[in-house]
């Protein structure tokens, strides 16, 4: 049996390496300007996909990952998610290309700029093989992460067709502002739920009338509480509690902590009970998710927290 048969969870998304940098300069509406200075450099690994999969990791799971990565340095990461045990027998990797590289500055208030470079074209033949070649047909749970739309969409309407009863989590991420509403109206059929922060719903809402009809949504804003909109129309916020600082945090990949996180206690809801019961524990499961952003949120990087009890001693009630 391989790790990809153990899997519950399908992650779609991608991976990179990071260069995390710290500057000392309060970026303005527009970002860093012309310039700013660079106080600290790091290097991890990171891309939305891989740190879901590594938060899922950090709950116990063993989940399945599809990307694309270059075969000229992927040996590093892909030692890493076999130390993990995630499984990535469905990670495409191209011959003579490199993987995806982000370069992440963060202000002193936690302001993040990021230029990505992405990982390798493939058509959308391969993109398909990858897809049907995977456990997804058997997951309770795809978490389909940023990618590019063609991508996304596909995974979906793949997902809804043949495992009509897996929970499809969409995440939109930075390709929020590149839909256009016909694009909007595409993806309505085939998500369960959303979760993207208030920005990148800012960019959805432009885009015309929302069908919230059977979904739920979660709207993350940072330190500000999760708004959570029901599939009953219904409507719920969650505070964030606050976490005492230590002088060494980072935002880097928080969202995507949090993600895993709601995930993470998701399945184990779904498979106490199936939806209805889920749905009751809604509050318990965001809250899950919240804790896993600030155990991110404590160290640099996007995958070398660990969900252990020490962190959660940090986190009091707001």
């Amino acid at each position: 049996m391989t790790r990809a048969d153990q899997a519950k969870i399908t992650v779609i998304g991608a991976i990179s390496y990071d260069e995390i940098l710290a500057s000392d300069t309060i970026f303005g509406p527009d970002g860093p300007g012309l310039n700013c200075k660079i106080v600290s450099r790091a290097h991890h690994l990171g891309g939305c996909g891989g740190n879901i999969a590594y938060g899922l990791v950090q709950h116990g799971l063993s989940p399945e990952l599809i990307s694309i990565a270059g075969k000229g340095d992927f040996k590093t990461y892909a030692t890493n998610l076999s130390r993990l045990s995630i499984a990535a027998d469905s990670i495409l990797a191209v011959p003579y290309r490199s993987c995806a590289r982000a370069l992440i500055v963060t202000d002193p208030e936690g302001t993040q700029f990021t230029a990505f470079e992405p990982e390798p074209e493939i058509t959308l033949g391969d993109w398909k093989s990858l897809l049907e070649h995977s456990n997804l047909r058997h997951n309770k749970i795809l978490i389909c992460a940023p990618f590019p739309q063609q991508r996304q969409l596909i995974a979906l309407e793949y997902a809804a067709q043949v495992n009509p009863d897996c929970l499809k989590i969409w995440c939109p991420g930075q390709y929020a502002d590149r839909l256009d509403a016909n694009q909007l109206t595409s993806f309505a059929p085939h998500w369960d739920i959303l979760i993207c922060n208030a920005q990148e719903m800012e960019n959805l809402q432009r885009l015309g009338t929302f069908d919230w009809r059977d979904k739920l949504c979660l709207v993350t804003d940072g330190p500000r509480p999760v708004r959570v909109r029901l599939p009953d129309q219904s409507q719920r916020t969650i505070p964030i509690p606050r976490i005492e600082r230590a002088g060494e945090e980072d935002p880097t990949g928080c969202g995507d902590a949090m993600i895993a996180g709601f995930a993470a206690a998701l399945l184990g809801h779904i498979e106490d009970g199936g939806t209805p019961k889920w749905i009751n524990k809604l509050n318990a499961i965001v809250r899950n998710g919240i804790r896993n952003a600030q155990r991110c949120f404590a160290s640099v990087g996007s995958q070398n927290y660990q969900h252990v009890e020490a962190v959660d001693r940090n986190i009091q009630e707001s």
